[in-house]
């Protein structure tokens, strides 16, 4: 190649070179000076989908126990208000599914919009009670002759405790998220196990299939339920 031409195309390039971080540093609103040219630049890789940058707010113990939930994923519709605004489920607590609190008169709960009358009589005769819509699928209630509510049942992830147990969490993770808050197993009827937390009068409970000299850390919870004044029983055994 020509002298010449070799060094007039050296030169162009440095002009570009120049011109390029010139206008770099104007997008980013920095000084218009032009970059040294011994300097070398680099940015750091745009995050990926499948390598998201961690929130710095997230709660690393509550990101562990959802992490150590397995089987389906259960997203059930919120139900709605008369103004078609949608009414949330909250924490599972000792003694409640927030907001439906263990005790509580059934018409009470009725107002919130999560509980409705049944009178199918598919299962029981008379009066039954159920969650509203979607969330009768997997949630249940109890209702005592006096009209209060018995027991609070959860047989799909369809909402978790405070420290993110809910169906489908392993013993190893109940173990973990509850420490020495959390009772030894016990016998729980049918060959199955149950673990409980207690706060006072108020109870949860978590079931396990397997019988108490089976159960590993690797058994999954099958049932979460809430009491207020006895111990869950865990059962299910219809009327």
């Amino acid at each position: 190649m020509n002298r010449s031409i070799a060094a007039s195309l050296v030169a162009a390039s440095v002009i570009a070179g120049v011109g390029a971080g010139f206008a770099a540093r104007q997008l980013d609103g920095g000084s218009a000076s032009a970059a040294d040219p011994g300097t070398t630049v680099t940015s750091s890789p745009a995050p990926t989908a499948t390598s998201p940058a961690p929130s710095a707010t997230e709660d690393p113990d509550l990101a562990a126990a959802r992490a150590d939930r397995t089987g389906p994923s259960w997203s059930p519709a919120d139900p709605v208000d008369a103004e078609g605004r949608p009414i949330t489920v909250g924490d599972v607590v000792p003694g409640a599914i927030e907001p439906i609190r263990v005790g509580t008169p059934v018409d009470e709960a009725i107002a919130t919009g999560l509980i409705e009358r049944d009178d199918s009589g598919l299962v029981c005769e008379g009066t039954r009670y159920r969650w509203t819509g979607d969330l009768g699928d997997g949630f249940d209630v109890q209702v005592r002759q006096d009209g209060t509510i018995a027991t609070l049942g959860l047989f799909k992830d369809g909402a978790e405790t405070a420290k993110g147990i809910s169906v489908g969490n392993s013993y190893g993770g109940l173990r973990r998220a509850y420490g020495g808050a959390l009772s030894e197993p016990e016998e729980a009827g049918y060959s199955q196990t149950g673990a409980f937390v207690r706060e006072d009068t108020r109870w949860i409970g978590f079931l396990f299939d397997e019988a108490p000299d089976r159960l590993t850390d690797s058994s999954r919870i099958t049932m979460v339920e809430v009491t207020d004044g006895n111990q869950p029983d865990l059962m299910r055994d219809g009327c």
